[in-house]
């Protein structure tokens, strides 16, 4: 039937015309979503702000040409565009960098700190090593590392940091990692601590926060707080259950008794696979 109304059909036309031309097109990733990277097979990811907005963020990286290596990358537009800013790497392809921790942290120097676990191939055991980079730097140069937690026949893993700069100027480091030594029955875990009093050049004060036997310790977190506190999380695994724990200790601590006891908060029934 003929519109009687030649103004509506109008309108409706312009309003339909206004959707099609204000709907934003997506991209092939989905959404808003921002491409930072393509390729590297990356399967970690961990990211941190600096007090300017600039974005850091770091992940595993394997190809044939560039194989088992960290790449960091940087936004200083809020995240919108990303470079490649950074990288862990070793010309020797049995050194081999997985799962980083990325932390910023600005004081008395402004650096860009990344914990990651350092496979040789050929060696039983694993370490972790933590390098930085200085914000200032154009690119990025990662070539200032040191082994913080290493031993014989310890398979570290896991590792994460964090740091008192929001209080401090010339900021410590705090960093927390897993360690597994198989046995012949059964195998031990371990949750290690340590610190580092000269922003990242070395480590010292590591300690055990809590070992097993029989049943594994994953996926520690470290959080600095209020009073001077470190807030630390960790999963522990057993046959067909699992459980979180945690452990508050002092950030000027260099002993294990300057920590409280390991509280569990989520016990095996709550967490069922």
């Amino acid at each position: 039937m003929k519109s009687t109304c030649p103004l509506l059909s109008i309108i409706l036309i312009s309003f339909v015309l206004l959707l099609c031309t204000s709907t934003p097109v997506q991209a092939s990733i989905g959404g808003d979503d921002v491409l930072v990277t393509t390729g590297g097979n990356p399967q970690l990811v961990s990211i941190d702000a600096a007090s300017d907005g600039t974005l850091y963020a770091a992940t595993d990286y394997d190809e044939e040409t560039s194989r088992f290596e960290i790449h960091i990358y940087r936004s200083q537009d809020g995240g919108l565009t990303w470079i490649l800013w950074g990288k862990i790497a070793d010309p020797d392809p049995d050194h081999r960098y997985y799962r980083p921790s990325l932390h910023v942290a600005e004081g008395a120097v402004n650096r860009c700190f990344v914990a990651y676990k350092s496979v040789y191939l050929g060696q039983t055991a694993t370490e972790i090593h933590v390098a930085y980079s200085d914000l200032a730097l154009s690119q990025g140069d990662f070539s200032n590392q040191t082994v913080a937690l290493a031993g014989a026949n310890k398979d570290f893993d896991n590792p994460d940091l964090t740091s008192d700069a929001v209080n401090y100027s010339s900021f410590y480091l705090f960093l927390v990692a897993e360690e597994y030594q198989p046995g012949l029955i059964t195998g031990s875990s371990r949750i290690w601590y340590a610190r580092s009093i000269n922003r990242g050049d070395t480590f010292t004060n590591s300690m055990v926060l809590d070992s097993k036997t029989g049943s594994g310790l994953h996926d520690p977190d470290i959080s600095y707080g209020f009073g001077n506190f470190l807030h630390v999380a960790w999963s522990r695994h057993s046959g067909d259950w699992s459980q979180v724990d945690y452990r508050r200790g002092t950030s000027t601590g260099t002993t294990i008794d300057t920590w409280d006891d390991v509280q569990t908060l989520q016990t095996p029934d709550e967490t069922r696979y």
